[in-house]
C-alpha cells in the first residue's frame, strides 16, 4: 500500500481551499419571497435591476422591490407603479408571468401559510424533508394551485421572461419529485439560459434531480459550470473516475478533489487515500487534464497528513512547476508555507525558510482587508462565512492561523525562544485583526469617559490571542518580548514581524508591572508602572475596578466606620490608596508596608505592617475585592487565577500555556497566612488575633473554618469585647452565609 502510514496525521492537518463554499447559493432569489425581505443579496439585486430595467427605470426602484418581495396579489386594482406601468403597457407576457406566480387569493393565502410554517419553501436550494409530511404536504398544495408547465415556456415569446418561466417550472417539479421531468425541461429549455444568478439557480434543481436520479457523475459536472459542489458528491471515489471518463478536463475536479482532501482530513481511510493516489497518477500519466498542479498538490496534502513532511515538501515542489489554475497555484504557496512551519529539523534556518511566504501571505491578507468594508465582516468571513463574497480571503486567514498556532508557536517553545511565540501571535493579531478600528474606537471613548455602552467602551486588547498568551506565559517571556520589539529585529524575518507588530508600550509595561505584582515584586512593579500614562490607564476596562470604591487596603468584612482600615501606622495606607486609586499607589504602599513590617520601631507597628500587607494581598487577589490589581478579568465563577484549558483546538490550532501556578487559590492562602503568621509574631492581643483569624477564614473560603472563627468570636465577645469593638466585624461575619453579601463580588469579564 502505498499510503499504508496515513491513519497518522500531522498535527493540525491542512484543509485546502473550498472554492466553492461562497454561500451566495444560500440567498435565496425567488420571483416572490417576501422571507428575503431584509436581506439585500446579490441574487436579490440581480432581479430587482432585471426588472427595473426591463421597464425602462420608468418607475422607482423601490416600486419595483415592492412588487417583486412585499405584494401577494396582483390585480387590476394595484397601486404599485410597477405593475400598474405593466398594465398600462398591456404587457400581456409580463403580466400574465407574474399572475402565475402572484395569481389569486388562494394561492396569496398558500404563501402566507407557508411562510408561518417553514422558511423554505421560496429559497431555490431546499428540498422537502422527507421525515415531514406536513411540509410535503404544503409544498405540494402550494405548487398545485400555480399553472405553471412547458407550455408556459413554450408560448412565451419574450426571451428574458421565457428563461424565468425555465426557473419556475424546475422549481415545481423538483418540489413535486418530479426528476426526470426537471432533467428533461433543463435539456430543452435550460442551456440557453446565460450565465447569472438565474442559471445557477437552475442549474442547481438540475443538478439536485440528477443527483437523486443517481446520475452523480453528470450532477457533479452540471454543478461545476456554477462553481459549485454538491455535499453529496464528496469523498466518493467512483464518482471522480465517472468525471473523468465523461470529460478529462472538468472543471468540476478543481472543486471535488479539494473537497476530497478535505472530507479525508475529516474521516482518514486509507483504501480511498490509495485509491486516490492511483487515479492521480493515471491522470497526470494519460495528461488529458490541464490542471495537473492540482492532483499533485492533493497527493502532497496526504502525504503531510500521513506525517511524512519531507515527501510532502518534495511533492508540492513538483506541484508548483507544473500547470494549474490561479487558486490551485496560490493553494500550492499555502501548502508549502504550512509545511515548511510544522517542519522540526531546520530549527537553524526556520524562520529563513518561512520568511517569504509568510511576508507574502500577510500582504495578500492586508490586500483582502484594504477591500472589505468593516473588519466586523472579515472577522465572521473567518469564523463563519461571509454570505457575499468568495471564502479565499477567510482561507488566507486560517492559513495564518495554523502557521502561527500549529507552527511558529509551539516550535518557539520548543527551542526555549517562547518571545518569539508572542511576537507572531502578535503578527496574526495585527495582519489580520477584527479589533483594529474598535481599539481606535473605544480608546477615544474611553477618554471622553463616554460609557453609556458596554460595547463602545469595551477594549479589545484584552480578548486577543496576543494578550492571553502574554497574560499566562511567564514574566521572563514577556521581557524578552518587550526587548525583541525594542531592538527592532536583526534580521530581515525578525525586523519583518516587528514591523507588523503592536507597539504600544504603555500597554506591554503595564502587563510587565502587574506580573510583578502577581510576584510580590513590588519594586520592580514601580519601576514599570510609572512609565505607564493615565491616558491609558482610563482606557482599560479594569478602570473602574480599581477605583477608590474598592480599595485594597480597606476591610470590607469590618462594619464598624471606626474600626475600617484603621491600622494605626505612620501612615494610612487605605486613605493614601484612595487619593491616587491605581496600580502604581497599590505597589508602592504594599512595598512600604513590606518594609516596615521588617524596619519597624516597635512589634506592635510590625505587626500592624504586616496585617495591611496581608490584607492587600488578600484584596488584591482573585479572592479579593480589588482583584483588577492583578488580572484583567474575573467572575464569581472563578475558581483558579487564569482558568486557561490548554486543550489542543484544531482552528485555533494552540491553546496557550499557564505560567506556573505560583498564584492558585491554595497558594494565595498560603502567602497571606505567611505574612499573618508574622503580624501574630508581633502582637498576640485578642482583638488583634481575631482579626488574623477573620482573614486567615476568608482567604481559605471555608464555610467551616469561618463559622469556627465566627463562634469564637461570638464567645470571647461575651467575656471581655465591648459593643462596638464586636460591631467591628463579628455582624459582618453573618455575610458569610449569605449568598447576596457584598463581599461576593462578581465583575463583568474584561
Amino acid at each position: 500500500m502505498l499510503f499504508c502510514y496515513l491513519p497518522t496525521m500531522a498535527c493540525g492537518g491542512y484543509y485546502m481551499v473550498r472554492p466553492e463554499d461562497h454561500w451566495i447559493f444560500y440567498t435565496g432569489y425567488p420571483e416572490a419571497d417576501d422571507w428575503q425581505t431584509a436581506v439585500d443579496t446579490q441574487f436579490r439585486k440581480e432581479n430587482i435591476d432585471f426588472w427595473h430595467n426591463y421597464v425602462g427605470k420608468s418607475v422607482p426602484r423601490e416600486s419595483v422591490e415592492e412588487a417583486l418581495y412585499d405584494l401577494y396579489l396582483l390585480n387590476t386594482n394595484t397601486t404599485n407603479a410597477f405593475f400598474s406601468y405593466l398594465i398600462n403597457k398591456k404587457d400581456t407576457e409580463a403580466l400574465q408571468y407574474w399572475m402565475s406566480l402572484k395569481g389569486t387569493d388562494s394561492v396569496a393565502a398558500a404563501e402566507k401559510r407557508w411562510q408561518v410554517s417553514a422558511w423554505c419553501y421560496n429559497n431555490e436550494f431546499y428540498y422537502s424533508n422527507d421525515d415531514s409530511p406536513q411540509d410535503q404536504a404544503m409544498d405540494v398544495s402550494i405548487l398545485n394551485v400555480r399553472q405553471l408547465d412547458e407550455s408556459c415556456i413554450e408560448k412565451c415569446k419574450n426571451l428574458n421572461i421565457k428563461n424565468r418561466y425555465v426557473l419556475q417550472v424546475l422549481r415545481k417539479y423538483f418540489y413535486s419529485a418530479k426528476y426526470q421531468k426537471c432533467v428533461d425541461v433543463w435539456e430543452k429549455y435550460g442551456k440557453n439560459v446565460p450565465q447569472s444568478a438565474l442559471r445557477t439557480q437552475c442549474v442547481n434543481y438540475y443538478g439536485g434531480a440528477l443527483l437523486r436520479l443517481g446520475r452523480k457523475a453528470d450532477a457533479a459536472i452540471a454543478y461545476s459550470t456554477i462553481g459549485y459542489s454538491n455535499y453529496y458528491l464528496h469523498y466518493n471515489i467512483d464518482v471522480l473516475r465517472e468525471v473523468y471518463k465523461q470529460q478529462p478536463n472538468s472543471s468540476s475536479f478543481e472543486f471535488m478533489v479539494q473537497q476530497f482532501v478535505n472530507r479525508y482530513f475529516d474521516s482518514p481511510n486509507p483504501v480511498k487515500a490509495e485509491e486516490f493516489y492511483l487515479l492521480a497518477e493515471q491522470i497526470l500519466k494519460e495528461k488529458k487534464n490541464s490542471n495537473p498542479a492540482l492532483w499533485k498538490s492533493a497527493q502532497a496534502a496526504f502525504a503531510y497528513m500521513g506525517n511524512d513532511v519531507d515527501f510532502a515538501l518534495r511533492l508540492i515542489a513538483e506541484a508548483e512547476r507544473l500547470k494549474g489554475t490561479p487558486i490551485v497555484k496560490e493553494n500550492i504557496r499555502f501548502m508549502r508555507l504550512i509545511f515548511n512551519s510544522s517542519r522540526t529539523d531546520n530549527d537553524n534556518k526556520y524562520e529563513e525558510t518561512i520568511y517569504s511566504d509568510l511576508r507574502w501571505l500577510a500582504e495578500r491578507i492586508n490586500k483582502d482587508l484594504s477591500q472589505r468594508n468593516t473588519h466586523y465582516d472579515y472577522y465572521w468571513g473567518l469564523y463563519g462565512e461571509d454570505p457575499y463574497t468568495s471564502n479565499l480571503p477567510y482561507h488566507r486567514v486560517k492559513v495564518l492561523r495554523r502557521v502561527v498556532f500549529l507552527g511558529a508557536v509551539p516550535h518557539f517553545e520548543r527551542i526555549g525562544e517562547a518571545y518569539k511565540s508572542i511576537a507572531y501571535l502578535n503578527l496574526y493579531q495585527e495582519v489580520f485583526s477584527e479589533y483594529k478600528e474598535e481599539r481606535k474606537i473605544s480608546r477615544e471613548r474611553k477618554k471622553a469617559e463616554f460609557a453609556d455602552s458596554w460595547f463602545y467602551t469595551h477594549n479589545f486588547d484584552y480578548s486577543t490571542d496576543f494578550f492571553n498568551y502574554m497574560d499566562t506565559t511567564s514574566l521572563e517571556n514577556v521581557l524578552k518580548y518587550v526587548d525583541f520589539l525594542i531592538s527592532g529585529g536583526k534580521t530581515a524575518a525578525e525586523k519583518f514581524i516587528v514591523s507588523n507588530s503592536y507597539k504600544d508600550m504603555n500597554y506591554l509595561y503595564d502587563i510587565v508591572g502587574t506580573k510583578y505584582i502577581r510576584r510580590e515584586q513590588f519594586s520592580d512593579a514601580v519601576k514599570y508602572f510609572e512609565k505607564v500614562s493615565n491616558d491609558f490607564l482610563k482606557t482599560q476596562n479594569i478602570s473602574e475596578y480599581i477605583g477608590a470604591n474598592r480599595n485594597p487596603f480597606e476591610e470590607f468584612w469590618i462594619t464598624n466606620e471606626s474600626e475600617l482600615g484603621k491600622y494605626d501606622l505612620s501612615f494610612d495606607p487605605a486613605e493614601e490608596y484612595a487619593e491616587a486609586p491605581c496600580k502604581l499607589t497599590f505597589s508602592k504602599i504594599m512595598l512600604r508596608l513590606k518594609n516596615e513590617s521588617v524596619s519597624a520601631k516597635t512589634a506592635a507597628e510590625r505587626a500592624k505592617a504586616a496585617y495591611a500587607y496581608a490584607v492587600g494581598l488578600h484584596q488584591s487577589s482573585f479572592l479579593g475585592y480589588a482583584w483588577a490589581l492583578q488580572q484583567y478579568s474575573q467572575s464569581s465563577s472563578h475558581s483558579d487565577f487564569y482558568g486557561l484549558s490548554g486543550d489542543y483546538d484544531f482552528d485555533c490550532g494552540y491553546d496557550f500555556p499557564e505560567e506556573n501556578q505560583k498564584n492558585d487559590a491554595a497558594d494565595y492562602s498560603s502567602r497571606v497566612d505567611l505574612w499573618l503568621d508574622k503580624a501574630l509574631k508581633y502582637n498576640a492581643e485578642k482583638i488583634f488575633t481575631m482579626k488574623c483569624k477573620i482573614l486567615h477564614s476568608k482567604t481559605r473560603d471555608s464555610m467551616q473554618e469561618i463559622r469556627t472563627v465566627k463562634n469564637s468570636c461570638f464567645s470571647f465577645k461575651r467575656k471581655t469585647f465591648k459593643a462596638d469593638v464586636q460591631s467591628a466585624f463579628c455582624d459582618r461575619l453573618d455575610d458569610y452565609d449569605n449568598p447576596n453579601a457584598k463581599w461576593r463580588h462578581s465583575a463583568w469579564y474584561y
